[in-house]
């Protein structure tokens, strides 16, 4: 389904620490120069110079995690587990579906095959529909970087032990982009519904989560796109799935339940608080802010749909 591209949703994301925020570099900096703090924040050469960044697997990450908690509270086998034993006991969590699927498996198999978080956020078979950037400073606000010392707590005597120093952003912003491309509504849903629990602080970035660090605030810009002959078929307002755009033989090898549908009564459209216009290639929008987070909990519910039935 990569090989062509049918609606795309492209987010440039401003992610501003909302409690101090740590992401650790690999080794001890202390080590070969004591004055350093013993977790520094990972670093990049950029520009000319050294920069903090934030690492687009240090996001992905923590999305996905809880993506997958989110599908598993719904129907526990279409979020798989590389540590899971496969069904086995008590559980009914699968085990990794690569592992499942195989890898020299047809592409339209694998993503049949693979459960529903892998089919958004894809595995070592099938290629992922979401991609994240780094992000880097804002020029506009950069980063500042703080020390601050924590210790360990002796849980017998309840006296501190160990102290060490971290290096944490507790100010300014990073931006970065996040494409998401031949989604469905629910896909859409369950990616949008994971963004704004990271801006409401129910999950955090980096470490030192459970001591308070890693609270995030984000806000969205983005362009969404419709492409092809059947975008133009659909009113202003309508913001159809993949599963309504791609071509009869994608939608028989992907889809295989809506073949032969011109408008399956098992999908649907998404009415969107904004119109869509027409260009060369289909239909476009910008979005601000606000339009982002009504996009995502208008699609948010959509995503329970399509786990309940494992669907696309």
């Amino acid at each position: 389904m990569h090989g062509a591209v049918f609606n795309q949703l492209v987010l440039t994301v401003r992610i501003q620490p909302e409690t101090p925020l740590l992401i650790k570099s690999g080794g001890d900096a202390s080590i070969l120069e004591p004055v350093l703090a013993d977790m520094q924040f990972v670093r990049i050469h950029r520009n000319g110079q050294e920069e903090p960044f934030l690492p687009g697997s240090s996001v992905r990450g923590p999305l996905r995690s809880h993506a997958e908690r989110l599908v598993r509270t719904v129907k526990a086998e279409q979020a798989c587990s590389p540590v899971a034993t496969g069904g086995q006991g008590v559980s009914s969590i699968p085990s990794s579906c690569a592992r499942n699927v195989g890898r020299n498996a047809d592409p339209a198999v694998a993503y049949q095959r693979s459960c529903y978080t892998c089919r958004l956020f894809g595995n070592t078979v099938i290629a992922s529909r979401v991609r994240f950037s780094d992000f880097f400073a804002d020029p506009e606000r950069p980063v500042l970087l703080q020390y601050r010392t924590s210790v360990a707590i002796d849980r017998v005597l309840g006296t501190s032990m160990n102290p060490f120093d971290m290096e944490v952003a507790s100010d300014g912003a990073f931006v970065g982009t996040i494409t998401l491309r031949n989604f469905t509504l629910g896909q859409l849903g369950l990616l949008g519904a994971a963004l704004l629990d990271l801006n409401d602080g129910i999950i955090a970035l980096g470490f030192g989560k459970s001591r308070g660090l890693g609270r995030v605030r984000l806000t969205f810009n983005g362009r969404l796109r419709l492409l092809g002959p059947r975008a133009v078929q659909f009113s202003a307002g309508d913001l159809p799935g993949v599963e309504l755009l791609a071509d009869h033989n994608t939608r028989a090898r992907y889809f295989p339940h809506l073949s032969g549908k011109a408008t399956p009564s098992e999908s649907r459209t998404l009415k969107v608080p904004f119109s869509l216009d027409r260009t060369g290639l289909g239909v476009e929008a910008s979005l601000e802010h606000d339009q982002v987070v009504q996009l995502f909990e208008l699609a948010a519910p959509l995503w329970v749909e399509e786990v309940g039935r494992r669907a696309g």
